[in-house]
């Protein structure tokens, strides 16, 4: 009886370590699955939203617990958008490929299930400088990384949603926050302890896409940098998706400025946005 106990505790504490950054108990409090009820906002709150980068299609499908978390993340805040940067892609089993927006919105014509398969996917990259309700700079600037795959995509494994900064910008303390949403919930990760490879230069999570071939998996990486050095005055930010296309264990995430790549997938697609911002 003791041997069994034993080795089900060594199995236990590898499964703990196989992820390599953090033991289950910090990542389980850190990561929730909500169920998406839609919010009631008033003008004000809609209008907040939209100065932190967010979109009327995004503010309408936040769930409760996902607004009051952002909620208590921008009182007393207002948000001043630097920029924009947006890119469109098809994706078929076969091939990549960039396409406009114009394509990216017409209906995809495509085999369910058959080699012809299309999906289109989108990243967007919303760059915002944070002040506060009096109109005083934080010092603050948030990044945020959207995504969206218009139809379930081919492979459904765990893909890599992230950002990145160059050397002249710092991490602010727990500003991590990542969401993803498909057929009804959404699950939501924050904190420095729920990601998956936190470095000096950028910050990633885990997408675990489902399965469910449920049209409109879609998310969000948000996170907070400011200037480290009163001589800088411009730096390069970027928004980043890996789509990672075999069922190997995803072993690794690897982050620098302007990179993320994963270890362990035999293959991957890795997608990238960019905005230059004048450092204040």
């Amino acid at each position: 009886m003791k041997k069994l106990i034993s080795a089900l505790i060594m199995t236990f504490m590898l499964f703990v370590s196989v992820d390599g950054a953090y033991a289950a108990g910090d990542i389980n409090t850190q990561v929730k699955k909500v169920k998406i009820e839609k919010v009631n906002l008033n003008k004000k709150e809609i209008a907040q939203l939209e100065s932190m980068g967010f979109t009327l299609e995004e503010i309408e499908s936040l769930s409760k617990v996902e607004y009051n978390e952002l909620k208590d993340r921008y009182t007393n805040l207002n948000g001043e958008k630097v920029g924009i940067s947006e890119r469109y892609f098809k994706k078929t089993r076969d091939q990549v490929s960039e396409i406009s927006k114009e394509e990216y919105d017409a209906p995809s014509i495509g085999i369910l299930g058959g080699v012809n398969e299309t999906t289109k996917f989108r990243l967007v990259l919303n760059v915002t400088k944070i002040y506060t309700s009096t109109g005083s700079y934080t010092g603050r600037i948030q990044l945020k990384s959207s995504w969206v795959w218009k139809s379930a995509p081919i492979a459904r494994f765990v893909d890599v949603s992230g950002l990145s900064w160059e050397q002249n910008l710092s991490y602010v303390t727990n500003s991590a926050y990542n969401v993803y949403k498909c057929d009804g919930y959404a699950t939501i990760s924050e904190g420095w302890q729920a990601m998956d490879s936190p470095t000096t230069y950028g910050s990633a999570f885990k997408v675990d896409i489902k399965a469910t071939p449920a049209p409109y998996h879609s998310g969000y990486t948000l996170t907070e940098v400011r200037n480290n050095n009163s001589k800088n005055t411009y730096a390069n930010v970027y928004g980043h998706y890996v789509h990672v296309e075999s069922p190997e264990w995803l072993s690794n995430i690897s982050v620098g400025p302007g990179v993320i790549s994963v270890t362990g997938p035999s293959a991957d697609t890795s997608w990238r946005t960019d905005i230059g911002i004048n450092l204040p």
